[in-house]
């Protein structure tokens, strides 16, 4: 049944971090096409990509004849909040599929997603609820908007008193189902069958207390049979759904099976981290799960060990272990203690920078990058990732699709990025250019540039990780580890990777005071000491 299903997400640049949370849910529940539509850069529409989906720009899709030309701002909500109605109203347009999931971009899904859910006897369900208590006017000005539209379309001449009524089956939700093939109809029946271009411009640009609502606009055909001879949907009181905005008694009902929910205020949870705990306490009010996130790289999969998460910050980490000594660069021992100082250190929302991204999918390998947004994604904060080649920030991107919202890469040579960085680093990772036979001086010279570029950005107790220490020449970290013991870090771990932190310097003591001299010079002349004591007796 759902060989032919593929969802839709519409995304302004407002939405960027609520989408990429909801692509990281839903990405690893399907294996149906995802796309993007939205007016994102190139950075942000690389990430969408990254996380599974197909991104294509809303200026790109042709919504003429469908969406009117207005001459304002503003209708009650901004211009773009309609556009991205009728970009989902226009799918038929450059999507192929016969069904469409669409998903507000605030939506999250759980462990129990299951897309058979979206049919009933066959037919694609049709998702709607009643509301036990009227609506505020807000509401009814979108319904009767999304009725007005089909009110001169023949056997729907009741729609806007129907739209109007405390009986209206809101079709509005976080998901909503669609058919391609209904939209095309309806589109050109109110072509054929009434005068669209003069009913789309009377709506939007001369009844300002209207709004609209594409899900009702839609629901509303279903509800009048205008897809019945087309592709006929099951109408079904249930939102498979659920979200902590509504006060309405009878919408309580769905949390019981809901399979997702949505932050409605995402606003007020405007870090990564923030956002991911909102979507786990949603999720555990509802005893349902987030989806599990599995290891990028099928190959190291079958490494990972199962452990306690629950002993401390990095106790997640030892499930690395096999895996990160699986070749003899073992990196495992000095990348978690590297993570275990930085907890202590900077307890929440630290600052890495890493030189070297992840650029390749050798099994046993480091891949730092998923690592440490793996850990502030825990933790909170955000991670540089540098790189001079843009293929592999490429391949990076991908690689730790699922936490790319605490990473941000660049493209740059690593000395000009951190002489330019603007901010202070708690953990360094120094992995640039390789030390390879005849060219470890070269290696040893540019970290050590490295370093120095990064010395006056370090935090007071900053860890600082090299990586290739134990190659010939003492690898690329010959000259830096020579800096950093000069520059008061201490060198604590010395194995295939040199792990250094800084030590805060010892308080300075205060001037002894003329008791303590006096105290001292006794000290050190016990016949003074002996008659002193008969004095005080």
């Amino acid at each position: 049944m759902t060989d032919d299903l593929a969802y839709m997400i519409t995304v302004s640049k407002a939405h960027v971090l609520p989408a990429m949370m909801l692509l990281r849910t839903l990405r690893h529940e399907t294996t149906c096409p995802i796309t993007v539509v939205g007016n994102l850069d190139d950075r942000d529409a690389a990430k969408m990509r990254a996380l599974g989906a197909t991104y294509v720009d809303e200026n790109d899709v042709d919504l003429s004849g469908r969406f009117p030309e207005v001459d304002w701002t503003e209708k009650v909500r901004p211009v773009g909040w309609y556009r991205q109605m009728f970009l989902r109203l226009s799918m038929d347009r450059f999507i192929d599929a016969r069904h469409v999931v669409v998903l507000d971009s605030e939506v999250f899904v759980f462990d129990n997603w299951d897309e058979s859910r979206f049919y009933a006897d066959g037919r694609l369900k049709s998702l709607h609820w009643v509301a036990e208590k009227r609506k505020s006017d807000w509401d009814y000005r979108m319904y009767r908007g999304a009725a007005y539209l089909l009110k001169d379309l023949p056997g729907c001449e009741g729609a806007l008193e129907y739209a109007n009524s405390d009986t209206f089956r809101r079709h509005i939700s976080g998901v909503v189902l669609f058919s391609t093939a209904n939209l095309a109809h309806l589109w050109r029946r109110l072509e054929a069958e009434t005068d669209l271009p003069a009913v789309l411009d009377q709506l939007f640009n001369h009844e300002p207390e209207l709004a609209f609502s594409d899900h009702d606009f839609y629901g509303i055909a279903v509800d009048l049979g205008v897809f019945d001879e087309v592709d006929r949907q099951a109408p079904v009181a249930e939102l498979l759904g659920w979200y902590d905005r509504h006060e309405d008694p009878a919408f309580e009902q769905f949390a019981a099976t809901a399979m997702w929910s949505m932050c409605q205020a995402y606003g007020e949870f405007a870090t990564p981290r923030k956002y991911l705990a909102y979507t786990e306490r949603i999720a555990a009010r509802l005893g349902r799960s987030l989806p599990e996130i599995p290891y990028w790289n099928p190959g190291d999969r079958r490494l990972l060990l199962e452990v306690d998460e629950t002993a401390g910050p990095t106790a997640y980490f030892g499930r690395y272990k096999r895996q990160l000594n699986h070749t003899t660069r073992a990196r495992y021992p000095t990348m978690r203690r590297s993570l275990n100082l930085l907890a202590k250190a900077t307890k929440r929302n630290a600052t890495i920078v890493e030189i070297g991204t992840s650029r390749d999918d050798n099994v046993g390998g480091g891949h730092s990058t998923f690592k440490f947004g793996e850990y502030l994604s825990r933790e909170g904060g955000v991670l540089h990732s540098v790189d001079i080649l843009q293929e592999a920030i490429d391949h990076s991107i991908v690689a730790a699709a699922d936490y790319l919202p605490w990473i941000e890469h660049h493209v740059s040579d690593s000395t000009v990025f951190l002489a330019g960085f603007n901010g202070t680093i708690d953990l360094l990772y120094l992995d640039g250019l390789d030390s390879t036979p005849g060219n470890e001086e070269i290696a040893a010279t540019k970290q050590l540039e490295e370093i120095q570029a990064a010395f006056p950005r370090l935090a007071p107790r900053a860890v600082v990780l090299l990586d290739d220490a134990a190659l010939p020449l003492e690898g690329k970290t010959r000259l830096s580890s020579v800096f950093l013991r000069e520059h008061g870090f201490e060198m604590v771990e010395d194995r295939y990777q040199r792990l250094f932190v800084r030590r805060p310097p010892k308080p300075a003591s205060p001037p002894p005071t003329l008791r303590s001299k006096v105290g001292r010079a006794l000290d050190r002349t016990p016949t003074l000491k002996r008659i002193a004591r008969r004095v005080v007796r």
